[in-house]
């Protein structure tokens, strides 16, 4: 995953790349996370009286496997988002700056989308579909004819997003590829 951080604070066009290494040690503390509060609470719950009775474990036995198997499944979750990391790439920028379309192609989804929120999809022919996600606003519509650079979209947070950003993946016959290897960087 390459996370590019956009900004006029920043200074004049100045970026910042969070690189793979980085990404990973960031969705490791992530994962980490879920694991060290349950052992803090169960310390916590040493800490209150020892531990409970055999009556009061039996009672709540079901609600720790509960609490466990959801934790593990978020896990999986996270691992399965790790496994996709040079599959995307994730411009930080405020609401409002203009998307525009890496290639021209063929607008085959605009609409919104349970995790992307506004969410554009182009077909470039070849199996190659580029996304654009998490936007404020959709400027296109399906089936519209696009030109490389043309204004698709603003950058937004819709969707299951953090903050304002603009999420970029390309798909090569429905697999995601490394946007990277299709963009041109300037200078």
């Amino acid at each position: 995953m390459n996370i590019i951080f956009v900004s006029d604070r920043l200074g004049s066009g100045k970026n910042i790349t969070l690189g793979h290494r980085h990404a990973v040690m960031l969705l490791l503390g992530w994962m980490l996370l879920p694991v060290s509060i349950a052992i803090g609470l169960y310390y916590f719950m040493l800490s209150q009286g020892g531990i409970p009775s055999s009556q009061y474990r039996a009672q709540n036995r079901v609600y720790l496997q509960e609490n466990l198997n959801a934790m593990a499944a978020r896990l999986g979750q996270l691992q399965a988002h790790a496994s996709r990391l040079d599959a995307l790439v994730d411009f930080m920028a405020e609401v409002g700056p203009p998307i525009k379309a890496a290639a021209g192609g063929v607008v085959v989804y605009s609409d919104n989308h349970p995790q992307y929120g506004n969410m554009i999809a182009i077909d470039h022919g070849n199996g190659l579909i580029s996304r654009y996600a998490h936007a404020s606003k959709r400027l296109v519509g399906v089936d519209d004819i696009v030109l490389q650079g043309r204004k698709i979209g603003e950058v937004g947070g819709t969707g299951r997003s953090t903050g304002p950003h603009l999420h970029f993946e390309i798909l090569s016959n429905g697999t995601p590829q490394n946007p990277a290897r299709y963009l041109q960087v300037p200078g």
